[in-house]
């Protein structure tokens, strides 16, 4: 679509888009909504811009972090899941049952407490009445879950879409307005380059114009080395002809580090939380059999295997398909400060 006509046809949409949101938040604002605490000690990661802003992989930081000091649970609406209602995470969990995000987090963290609920303060309840409940719970994805108030509230942007950049939906990615940062505790801004100076950091440290009670963080995301689905074992991606394999809301940040190493991607991009199907299967494993080479492989990410490893693959995908992770890595030395707020944090509720 022309972007001219783009705009005409869809900033009426927008501003009313805009006006409904707007309308609630003020009426949460007003105390006419009302917003309450768990009893549970509750941190949100959440975003105001429309997928991609890397929730899981600062998730499962936090949940790292978290782990080691203190009983911890991870918490998701489940998105595109067939099952309904509240759902507790266990051995026969798969992406279709829980969703591909909280499938991915129980499979790297079998030990750890995962549900699923569109109604938060109702799974909260449901955790807190466990024989051993958690002593704090991670909320995905909850920024705009205004009927819960959590004890900590963390927003993440991605420094490649600044929303101060952005429309409101359709015309742009914006969830709600930009002005509605101030209800985060923490800000994020993540996906940045790892060259950003500090004259970048304070450009967006005025437009974003923090209160006293906000601190700011910037992060980049690290990739691991891809590792067999079913067979585990590392490889080498140099000089790699790659079938690359995506079902995210963002694959070209995963795309650009792969053409450092690759001699040739070719990319099957599908949209977020996608859920493939026997034809996709065939599709990928005829190109890849079309890779008339050795150095042949098939790369996809830890929220696409999710999905993928219960499908019945063949065994030309089975024995040549990676996964690779992504970490989170602060800049300006922000880890240390990070951990210590959240540290701070925790002995605040008591916890520590």
């Amino acid at each position: 679509m022309n972007h001219t006509l783009k705009h005409i046809l869809l900033k009426p949409l927008s501003m009313l888009y805009g006006i409904g949101v707007g309308i609630r938040n003020k009426l949460f604002d007003l105390g006419i909504y009302r917003s309450s605490k768990s009893v549970i000690t509750t941190i949100s990661i959440g975003n105001i811009t429309v997928g991609g802003t890397g929730k899981t992989p600062h998730a499962e930081y936090l949940l790292s972090y978290l782990s080691n000091k203190i009983s911890t649970a991870y918490l998701s609406r489940g998105y595109k899941r067939s099952t309904h209602n509240f759902r507790l995470a266990d051995e026969h969990s798969n992406a279709s049952t829980i969703g591909d995000e909280a499938y991915q987090i129980k499979r790297k963290y079998p030990n750890t407490i995962v549900a699923v609920d569109k109604n938060r303060h109702h799974a909260l309840k449901k955790l807190n009445n466990l024989k051993n409940p958690p002593k704090v719970v991670i909320l995905d994805d909850a920024y705009q879950h205004r009927e819960l108030h959590p004890d900590l509230n963390i927003l993440l942007i991605d420094y490649n879409r600044l929303t101060y950049h952005d429309s409101m939906l359709p015309l742009g990615e914006l969830r709600e307005s930009s002005n509605n940062t101030d209800r985060a505790d923490i800000i994020i801004f993540t996906k940045c380059p790892d060259s950003l100076m500090p004259v970048d950091m304070l450009s967006t440290r005025v437009q974003i114009r923090p209160f006293p009670y906000q601190t700011l963080y910037y992060t980049s995301l690290t990739y691991t080395e891809p590792k067999g689905l079913f067979t585990n074992k590392s490889i080498d991606l140099n000089n790699k002809e790659i079938i690359l394999v995506t079902g995210i809301a963002q694959p070209q940040h995963l795309h650009k580090h792969l053409e450092q190493y690759a001699s040739l991607i070719t990319a099957f991009k599908y949209p977020d939380h996608y859920k493939f199907t026997s034809h996709d299967i065939k599709e990928i494993a005829h190109d890849f059999e079309a890779l008339k080479t050795n150095n042949r492989i098939i790369i996809t990410t830890e929220k696409d295997a999710a999905r993928l490893v219960n499908m019945d693959l063949p065994d030309t995908i089975k024995n040549n398909l990676y996964i690779i992770g992504i970490e989170v890595k602060f800049l300006f030395n922000g880890q240390k400060d990070f951990n210590a707020q959240i540290d701070k944090f925790l002995r605040n509720q008591n916890l520590i």
